[in-house]
């Protein structure tokens, strides 16, 4: 039973928010819109009473243009 007030942070899809995650892998990503966003939690972290206790480990989306083309 969790103490009142604990929230576990594991949740997949949402911003990175370095306040409560660390990024420990990054993966390419084929569309913009998954810039930024979290792919996968690979170790829940903890709040408690809005304080971070301990951040979750995730792997997050890289979205990276690549300019120019053929010529």
């Amino acid at each position: 039973k969790r103490p009142l007030g604990l929230v576990t942070i594991a949740e997949a899809g949402i911003p990175v928010d370095y306040d409560l995650h660390e990024v420990i892998e990054v993966h390419d990503a084929e569309l913009p819109e998954q810039n930024g966003l979290i792919c996968e939690v690979l170790a829940p972290g903890l709040v408690w009473r809005g304080r971070t206790l301990k951040k979750a480990r995730v792997s997050a989306w890289r979205y990276e243009e690549i300019m120019g083309g053929a010529e």
